[in-house]
């Protein structure tokens, strides 16, 4: 997961949260890699009990517990987890979960700046409005890659085209 914000003093969870995040301005649930593995071996520690807890008899008794104060659903309870459990958290930095917000008002992911976006993240519909016009283009021109080629597993495609493509 990343960071909500870069800048935590102009951050959603720093400003307006009403329960526990991660951090100084909570992580980002949109793009997310999970070792489920270890989630489902692991105890939590959490705000209910002193001991720990699995991830399947602690969601629903956090959501219990901080449902008037959820604004962002599974990122919230994503957030209160990681509070209490920072140790199973592993932040990376804001190129991998690049979102609208890091280009709306100036620029707030240096990384990116300097070493390009990995992973876009469009939320608010931004693929689909014309609020933010360079995601939609990138979007448009995903897209229509894709219809002009069929990407199967089990081929090897071309050298002109990739791994795995052919033209339809």
């Amino acid at each position: 997961m990343a960071p909500e914000h870069e800048i935590p003093k102009i951050g959603w969870y720093s400003r307006f949260a009403r329960h526990p995040f991660y951090g100084s301005a909570g992580v980002n649930s949109g793009v997310m890699l999970m070792n489920l593995t270890r989630i489902r071996s692991a105890q939590f520690k959490n705000s209910m009990i002193p001991t720990g807890l699995a991830w399947e008899d602690m969601l629903y008794p956090l959501y219990q517990k901080y449902k008037n104060a959820i604004t962002w659903g599974d990122q919230d309870l994503l957030n209160i987890i990681f509070h209490f459990n920072p140790e199973c958290l592993y932040v990376f930095p804001c190129q991998w979960n690049y979102r609208p917000d890091h280009c709306m008002y100036g620029s707030n992911c240096r990384a990116a700046e300097r070493e390009g976006v990995s992973v876009l993240h469009g939320n608010r519909g931004v693929y689909h409005d014309e609020k933010q016009p360079t995601f939609k283009a990138l979007y448009e021109a995903i897209r229509d890659a894709a219809d002009r080629y069929q990407f199967e597993d089990q081929e090897l495609g071309t050298p002109e085209l990739g791994p795995g493509a052919k033209p339809k």
